[in-house]
Order: structure tokens, then C-alpha cells, then sequence
């Protein structure tokens, strides 16, 4: 395999959040919340 490279993206973070706008919004509601509010649990499930 001459001229293959590995290079995993694991760690890394995207430059942009696309199609995330509902999940970004929910998280900024959730820091807002108080201590103890159901806002502040958040599960990001990995599609």
C-alpha cells in the first residue's frame, strides 16, 4: 500500500456543528437552567 496514510479523526473537532441547531439550543437552555433542572441532563446519542 505505497502512498497510504493513516490518519484517524478520533479527538478532533469539527470546524462547524451542521444540522445541530435544535441539540446546540437545548444545551445553551440547559447551562442557563438552575442547578437540579431536567434541562440541565443532556444525552448526545452517536448516529
Amino acid at each position: 500500500m505505497s502512498g497510504y496514510e493513516f490518519t484517524p479523526a478520533f479527538g478532533n473537532r469539527p470546524s462547524r456543528l451542521v444540522g445541530r441547531d435544535h441539540e446546540l439550543t437545548l444545551i445553551l437552555i440547559g447551562l442557563d437552567a438552575r442547578p437540579g433542572s431536567k434541562e440541565r441532563a443532556v444525552v448526545l446519542p452517536a448516529v
